[in-house]
């Protein structure tokens, strides 16, 4: 009764040692919390571009190549932007305003303005879902790292029981010898 206790036991759980199986469980959480503190800094990324974005009118400010938390399409949007407002810099010199090139030129800055907006805001619920997900991964490590001791002290109670039973099996097999 005891042995089969004993491998009920050890069907129903993964059992490994539990000083392993604690180093396992702290080395994924470490990595879980790695995985999360990036999202962080990527999200406050965007959102300050964000915030820059909606108090300044000029895009020039940003410095793409600084930004290695930001995405390729979003640097790729701003790098758009600064050509098209370089663009367009250069040609109010030569022309009025209501020039058809300059026209086409900031017709073209404001709906790359608006697709970097929604790229930007795309991008930021993308890290938040991806962050929630990791936060109820890391609960589930949490929980797994807490109960090691149970599983161990249970697992301990059955061997030991186990082994009472084993020995006094032996020794009435060896008094019947």
């Amino acid at each position: 009764n005891s042995a089969t206790n004993l491998e009920n036991f050890k069907s129903s759980h993964i059992v490994i040692d539990p000083k392993e199986k604690g180093i396992i469980a702290t080395q994924k959480l470490s990595e879980l919390q790695t995985q999360r503190n990036e999202i962080e800094m990527q999200e406050s990324v965007l959102v300050n571009l964000l915030n820059y974005i909606n108090s300044n009118k000029d895009s020039n400010g940003i410095d793409a190549g600084s930004m290695s938390q930001v995405s390729a399409p979003i640097l790729s949007l701003i790098e758009k932007i600064q050509a098209a407002d370089n663009a367009r810099t250069s040609m109010v010199i030569d022309y009025t305003e209501n020039h058809p090139s300059v026209i086409k030129v900031t017709e073209q800055m404001v709906k790359l303005k608006a697709n970097r907006r929604e790229t930007i805001e795309s991008s930021l619920r993308g890290l938040r879902q991806r962050q929630a997900t990791l936060d109820q991964i890391i609960a589930q490590q949490n929980t797994a790292l807490e109960e090691i001791p149970a599983q161990e002290k249970q697992l301990s109670q059955l061997s030991n029981s186990f082994s009472v039973n084993q020995k006094v099996y032996e020794y009435l097999l060896q008094k019947r010898a």
